[in-house]
């Protein structure tokens, strides 16, 4: 399982309690409390992508790795989904025959169609996608927070001044996640996406 985590400023909005990124950071440690020595890794995006964690069953390794996630780890703006997409599965080991699974966790914005012809271009019948939603179509105001990180002291504004309310977008996701043959799902206040997502990820080739 490659986890292309979502770690674009966007992610700090908090339509989702206690924010995206916290939300799905928690979805990644129940999928980690479940893994019976599956291999994991870990690839941040933003502007850009990188590979984190290395696929490895080390999972007190991976918790420490997941615990430093934030959303200071790649500069620019911008979501470079298809960057991820392809560093993952060129990071593979093709010549296993076991199900290769890529998760995205992210709230969809500023995806274009490069994430699409990324993903026709792994044509891979053994990479499966599975993508998680982490927002509300209401969405919501993206922090400023001071330099300990502990105090929201602003929040982001667009060229006129104005504050910038990110929305999820669930339908770049949702089609990734078909045509990559796996399943989307937009997370809820209850968490009932973590179990559905676990039950399916138990049914594939280990």
């Amino acid at each position: 399982i490659y986890v292309l985590m979502d770690t674009s400023k966007s992610m700090l909005a908090q339509d989702i309690v206690p924010d995206r990124l916290s939300r799905a950071k928690r979805i990644v440690e129940d999928v980690l409390d479940k893994l019976e020595g599956d291999r994991i890794g870990f690839i941040p995006f933003a502007s850009g992508a990188y590979i984190q964690m290395p696929l490895t069953d080390d999972y007190q390794l991976a918790r420490m790795f997941l615990g430093v996630m934030d959303t200071d780890m790649i500069s620019g703006g911008g979501t470079n989904l298809a960057a991820a997409l392809r560093l993952a599965a060129d990071s593979f080991d093709r010549s296993s025959g076991s199900d290769k699974v890529i998760l995205i966790l992210s709230d969809g914005e500023e995806h274009d169609e490069a994430s699409a012809e990324a993903l026709r271009s792994i044509a891979d019948e053994l990479v499966k996608i599975f993508a998680v939603g982490i927002g509300t179509e209401k969405g919501g105001l993206i922090p400023v927070y001071n330099a300990a990180g502990n105090e929201i002291v602003d929040y982001m504004k667009d060229k006129d001044g104005q504050p910038v309310t990110s929305r999820l977008n669930a339908g770049t996701l949702r089609r990734l996640a078909e045509e990559g043959r796996g399943v989307y799902y937009q997370a809820t206040p209850q968490g009932t996406e973590i179990s559905l997502l676990l039950s399916d990820l138990s049914r594939l080739q280990r």
